[in-house]
């Protein structure tokens, strides 16, 4: 058989690009010597640095080995994290309760109306009277009112109190005085009732009554044929609206806040061995005189009206107008978004709308359904709006349980 032939410049010619695949260029050396040389620098590393990551590296093996391993371990460690979870549950679940407010608010509204009554001589001391309750942000609702349309055979008598650290207080409150200042009345057309003796009996009478550590504000007003007699402790509020001739409202306030700011008052608190901080007795109470609240008022040295906190009323008569058009007795929820001056004119307008709506006279006579809706519109405007992130309330103000009365002469 003839030897192959072997074509020589065939061979040659795959030789050549074999070499150009290689990368057969003058640089191929240089390139090749950079990439190995970058490659040694690249697993260069501090000797700190690389014994660190080897001692954590070999404790995660060790600590993975031993769980695997030892079973006992492992189910060890399940338990500390789920006892962290638990104790983790339970600090949250004790800030919320802390929180004075609800996630939202309960806008329920309960409404209650009266017609006024007419006295033994055919005069009636009121036309219409409601009243509206809301409990807002709060967590509870802790406010209290009462209505006596004819405590004497002639005289009404209103009052609302506003309760703190509890209900209680209020509660009681709203069932005693309005027999206190029926006990206490006075043959006195300026001063119907000895109020300041009501008041000091009623929070005596509450010291033996009360199972808790509460409080509470009471403002009340006797409504004659001649007077107007406000007491008030705390700082809820009584305001009359008068109507005059040219068809404004005059503002005309029925009491004053207790503050503990005030000097009169500070002085007093200072005096029994406290301190105003915070504006709040103590730096807890934000009133300096309340029913109740007996925490205050434990130094047996000092009288009543010497202690921290007392139950002494200020009492303001103002003589009844023809003008008189309206009485509003409300908590602080109220005052806290609008002036005494800002609720006569919001309630006066109400007025106007309500008899529009019901195509009334300018000077008819509201039904006590129709003001009833007056006092809920209100709790309704003061209520304080939710924040963006719909957890709690955007702004201070509205924020607390919200009682008002509209009387109406």
């Amino acid at each position: 058989m003839a030897p192959k032939k072997v074509n020589n410049n065939n061979n040659n010619t795959k030789a050549k690009a074999k070499s150009r695949d290689l990368g057969d260029d003058e640089d191929f050396d240089q390139i090749l010597s950079q990439l190995k040389k970058a490659t040694r620098e690249s697993h260069k590393k501090d000797p700190k640095q690389k014994k660190a990551e080897e001692a954590a590296a070999s404790a995660a093996t060790e600590r993975r080995q031993q769980l695997t391993t030892k079973p006992h371990e492992f189910e060890t460690e399940l338990k500390r994290m789920h006892q962290e979870r638990y104790i983790q549950n339970i600090i949250q679940q004790m800030m919320e309760s802390n929180q004075p407010y609800l996630t939202a608010p309960n806008t329920h509204v309960t409404t209650d109306s009266l017609e006024g009554k007419k006295l033994a001589n055919g005069k009636t001391l009121v036309s219409s009277i409601a009243v509206a309750e809301m409990q807002g942000w709060r967590k509870s609702m802790e406010d209290a009112h009462c209505t006596e349309l004819q405590l004497f055979e002639d005289a009404a008598f209103f009052a609302v109190f506003d309760g703190h650290a509890g209900e209680l207080c209020a509660k009681q409150a709203k069932a005693l005085l309005p027999a206190l200042v029926l006990k206490h009345r006075q043959a006195d057309q300026a001063n119907p009732s000895n109020f300041l003796k009501a008041y000091h009996e009623l929070d005596a009478a509450l010291r033996g009554r009360l199972k808790d550590d509460s409080g509470c504000t009471a403002v009340s007003v006797l409504v004659t044929e001649s007077v107007l007699s406000c007491a008030n402790v705390g700082d809820s509020r009584a305001v009359l609206g008068r109507r005059l001739e040219n068809g404004s409202y005059q503002t005309v306030a029925l009491s004053d806040d207790h503050k503990p700011e005030l000097d009169h008052e500070r002085a007093r608190i200072e005096e029994a061995g406290g301190r105003v901080e915070n504006n709040r007795v103590n730096g807890m109470l934000a009133m300096s005189r309340a029913i109740g609240d007996f925490s205050y008022k434990k130094d047996e040295g000092r009288p009543v009206e010497g202690q921290l906190v007392i139950p002494t009323p200020d009492i303001m008569t103002v003589p009844r107008n023809a003008n008189d058009a309206f009485l509003v007795v409300a908590c602080d929820g109220i005052f806290d978004v609008l002036s005494n001056e800002e609720l006569v004119a919001s309630v006066s307008k109400k007025i106007e709308e309500q008899r529009a709506a019901e195509k009334l006279a300018a000077n008819a006579k509201l039904s006590p359904q129709s003001v009833a809706k007056i006092c809920e519109k209100i709790t309704q405007e003061c209520l304080a709006p939710a924040s963006p992130d719909g957890r709690g309330p955007a702004a201070a103000a509205g924020t607390d349980n919200m009682t008002i009365m509209i009387v109406l002469f």
